[in-house]
């Protein structure tokens, strides 16, 4: 099976602006929809109505394509001035793997109650 190329996607929405439009837009809906399914979730109020589950799948289906679009106007052309990590990174004086792994165990016990 082969598929066609189709070109630049780009040239789907063409003004960066409405783009911007775009993707801000669906960054707040997704925000005040998320907000609104934790306020739901709060004990007594019943649980999430069926118009909040509708928003939120709606949301999730339109991803996709908003996603596509960002990622068609997006370029893949690694940037001139990067730098690569060839050299040894070292913990500050007095810090070892140990102490660190120590003091994570720590945490844990603490936030378990151990």
């Amino acid at each position: 099976m082969t598929t066609t190329n189709p070109g630049n996607l780009g040239t789907i929405v063409t003004n960066a602006l409405a783009r911007k439009t775009i993707y801000g837009t669906y960054v707040i809906a997704l925000v005040l929809a998320g907000g609104a399914q934790v306020a739901f979730a709060t004990p007594g109020l019943g649980g999430q109505p069926l118009w909040l589950t509708v928003t939120l799948n709606v949301l999730a289906y339109c991803g996709v394509p908003i996603g596509g679009l960002a990622l068609a106007n997006t370029s893949n052309v690694a940037p001139t001035n990067t730098t690569t990590l060839n050299q040894t990174i070292y913990p500050p004086a007095g810090v070892s793997a140990e102490s660190v792994a120590e003091s994570a165990r720590h945490a844990i016990k603490q936030q378990l109650g151990d």
